[in-house]
C-alpha cells in the first residue's frame, strides 16, 4: 500500500473511531488548571511527536484528531449538539475530501 493511501486510511478510521466513540457515550474532556483537552490538542501533540520520531501511523492518528474538531474549533461551537449538526457534518466532509485530495502531499514521512 503506498503511503498516501495507508496515511488516509489510518486518518479516516481515527476519525471514524472519535465519531463512534462520542456518539456511543457522552465523554467529558478532562481539565487542567480550568482548561479543557480536547481532542484537536492531543493531536496537535501526536503530530509533533510522529515528525520527531518519523511515525506515520501517530501522523495520521494526530491529523484525524486534529481535523475531526477542526469545524468547531474555527465556528467557536463548543455545544454537545454542535458534533452532530448538518453544518459540522458538511465541514467535516469537505475537509475529508481536501485531505484525500492532498493525501501525497500530506505524508512527510517516507
Amino acid at each position: 500500500m503506498q503511503n498516501g493511501y495507508y496515511f488516509f486510511s489510518v486518518f479516516v478510521g481515527t476519525i471514524i473511531a472519535i465519531r463512534i466513540l462520542l456518539s456511543s457515550k457522552r465523554v467529558h474532556s478532562p481539565t487542567i488548571y480550568g482548561i479543557h483537552l480536547h481532542h484537536y490538542m492531543y493531536g496537535a501533540v501526536l503530530i509533533i511527536l510522529s515528525l520527531t520520531t518519523s511515525n506515520l501511523t501517530l501522523y495520521a492518528i494526530g491529523l484525524g484528531l486534529l481535523v475531526d474538531e477542526l469545524p468547531q474549533v474555527v465556528t467557536g461551537a463548543w455545544r454537545w449538539e454542535d458534533y452532530y449538526s448538518a453544518k459540522y457534518g458538511l465541514g467535516m466532509v469537505a475537509l475529508i475530501v481536501v485531505i484525500y485530495l492532498l493525501r501525497d502531499h500530506l505524508v512527510p514521512i517516507s
